[in-house]
């Protein structure tokens, strides 16, 4: 007889997409759960050309509107094309915000 030590496991992902324009479009995960009071909360991760744009926000309607703003300052106005200041410490770079 044959038993397995480990139970096979599925995981439910729903997909999520940023939209800069109807030619633009851009998918990745959203996640959803609850914060210490019981509110929901959703996360989203979403790889857009060679950056990455994440939010949280407490519904979805937020999420995406969120998301697409940040879809549109990277493609249309560089926003990760600038690492901005830093200064060294220790022979470490740290970036100020």
């Amino acid at each position: 007889m044959f038993y397995m030590k480990n139970k096979d496991r599925f995981e439910i992902t729903e997909l999520f997409m940023a939209q800069a324009d109807h030619e633009r479009c851009f998918y990745g995960v959203i996640k959803r759960g609850k914060d210490a009071d019981g509110h929901p909360h959703l996360f989203s991760r979403i790889i857009v050309k060679d950056g990455l744009i994440q939010a949280c926000a407490i519904d979805q309607k937020t999420l995406g509107k969120m998301l697409d703003e940040m879809c549109n300052m990277v493609l249309d106005y560089g926003l990760h094309s600038d690492a901005g200041v830093s200064i060294e410490v220790f022979g470490n770079q740290y970036f100020l915000n």
